[in-house]
């Protein structure tokens, strides 16, 4: 098992530095799969663009003509999506969703969150300097089935709401080591295949292809989660989610509950020493995280 550790932390060091997730937001892949132990009332699976977005480069902007902070870039548009029906194609640049600004890649996350599936909207481009509307309808997001695993989408509930986790499982049989993402502070959905490539999907891939279970966990009011818009979340409701998923992992018949490994980036960091002090885990790694109290933390940021 030190031998498995050992694995685990160069794995990490070899990657984390390369493959740290860029300004990048994705609108794309969510399934419904049946969650373990009969577990009835099955979180839907809602809505999505299916665009991928990037902040607009100064070049770009000064070139089109925008105003500061107005539009966002399409990097990518995914098929089998709302958008992949439209004319909109790499390049154009967003500037609203259903008649709200954009002005950053994840400001249509709560816009498209509060959409039901099959509603009308516009969606708002400039394209070359000529500006469009193009009346769209709401889809919902296309089931990503992986090509050498099994992709699980359940839930936990924390906190009386239903939050979505992402749980990929190794064909081979018996039971498995764990890896458990949890992710940094932000607006940013780990609701992605791990072919993409940002960088939580590549490292997610890395061990996925070599035999780990890997979880993620969908913060509470993105994507499939329920709860308060995400900007009303505090630490200890965020924390439990985590804390949730960690005990419902363990539960799995093909998980090896003596090898589960966590991985913290960024506020991961601060959230997976508390779940270790609490559940028994075999591992852990942060990597970019805080050590220093909140206020410090957040007058360093404004500073820099």
């Amino acid at each position: 098992m030190a031998t498995r550790m050992r694995r685990v932390l160069l794995t990490l060091a070899a990657v984390a530095v390369a493959l740290l997730p860029v300004q990048v937001s994705f609108f794309g892949l969510y399934l419904v799969h049946a969650a373990p132990g009969g577990q009835e009332d099955e979180l839907p699976r809602k809505g999505c663009l299916g665009t991928r977005l990037a902040p607009l480069a100064d070049d770009v902007r000064a070139r089109e003509q925008l105003a500061p902070g107005a539009g966002v870039l399409i990097e990518a548009v995914l098929p089998d999506t709302t958008v992949a029906e439209s004319s909109i194609r790499p390049g154009d640049i967003l500037l609203a969703v259903d008649g709200k600004t954009i002005s950053s890649v994840v400001d249509p996350n709560p816009i498209v969150a509060a959409m039901t599936v099959g509603q009308q909207f516009e969606v708002t481009l400039q394209r070359a300097g000529q500006r469009t509307s193009l009346a769209m309808t709401l889809k919902e997001c296309p089931r990503d089935r992986g090509e050498t695993l099994e992709v699980l989408y359940h839930h936990v509930v924390s906190g009386g709401a239903r939050i979505r986790t992402i749980v990929t499982r190794p064909h081979t049989p018996g039971r498995h080591p764990v890896f458990f993402l949890i992710q940094g502070l932000g607006e940013w959905m780990v609701d992605q295949p791990l072919s993409e490539p940002d960088g939580y999907s590549r490292i997610l891939n890395e061990f996925a292809k070599s035999g780990y279970v890997t979880v993620r966990v969908e913060k509470p009011g993105l994507g499939d989660s329920e709860g308060r818009p995400y900007a009303d979340i505090d630490f200890q409701t965020e924390l439990d989610t985590y804390r949730q998923a960690l005990i419902a992992v363990r539960k799995y018949s093909f998980v090896d509950r003596n090898a589960v490994f966590i991985f913290g980036h960024s506020m991961g960091g601060v959230f997976g020493p508390i779940l270790a002090s609490e559940i028994p885990i075999r591992g852990i790694a942060v990597y970019g995280t805080v050590a220093k109290t909140w206020t410090e933390y957040c007058l360093e940021n404004w500073r820099r």
